[in-house]
């Protein structure tokens, strides 16, 4: 009886720190825009200007964020892994570079946590990119080459990378499809800070026809960066 009554106490006081480790997210967009979300694939569909979201076990966290977009429907403004702390108030926001930005992390509780008595201060995770899928990236390209005009295949690529992120392959595909050296240039130069492999940007200047152009956005990413 009395290993049972043990085994029982064991589990409620198991139960109970297990629960004091739960954290919770309050999230905002720039601009306090109205959005939706899915958590770890849990999705929140009723459109807000800030959720919390309660109950998050501390860990890594795989979140999206969905912002409306005027009659396109919805546009992903954040994508990617978060990492919440234990028995926290996580306060953060999407940026308007579509970055998860940490404001403020808060203890849950204003009693010390009996696991954890010693205050610990958690630093704010670097966001991570990722660019546009496959199928996503076949739309807009379809979308830029259907448009007569310059002017607006070079609008349409930019309003596209206003909320998305490419890789240095898909901005050169995007480049040629412009005809104008300068609308190349000027799209390059947009697309500098929305490139997931800057590593490989270097590779943007075999799409260009004269070496000015080369020259020109050198000296543009060494003044931005």
């Amino acid at each position: 009886m009395k290993k049972v009554l043990y085994i029982l106490v064991f589990s409620l006081v198991t139960i109970a720190a297990k629960a004091n480790l739960l954290s919770e997210l309050r999230l905002s967009l720039t601009g306090n825009q109205f959005f939706t979300l899915t958590l770890d694939g849990q999705y929140f569909s009723y459109p807000d200007n800030k959720y919390v979201v309660n109950s998050i076990a501390p860990g890594t966290h795989y979140l999206q964020v969905f912002k409306a977009n005027g009659f396109y429907g919805t546009a992903i403004a954040f994508s990617g892994y978060i990492q919440i702390p234990a028995a926290s108030v996580v306060n953060a926001k999407i940026d308007r570079y579509g970055r998860f930005v940490v404001k403020s992390i808060n203890p849950k509780y204003s009693a010390p946590v009996v696991y954890q008595p010693v205050p610990v201060s958690y630093p704010a995770y670097a966001p991570v990119f990722y660019p546009m899928s496959d199928y996503d990236f076949g739309f807009l390209r379809e979308s830029i080459r259907s448009k007569n005009f310059e002017s607006s295949r070079l609008q349409v690529a930019k309003q596209a990378l206003s909320t998305q992120y490419l890789t240095t392959f898909q901005l050169i595909e995007l480049m040629n499809l412009m005809s104008f050296e300068s609308s190349k240039l000027e799209l390059a130069k947009f697309a500098y800070s929305r490139i997931t492999d800057k590593q490989r940007f270097y590779l943007v200047n075999d799409a260009f026809n004269f070496s000015s152009s080369i020259t020109e956005l050198d000296h543009y990413i060494r003044f931005n960066s």
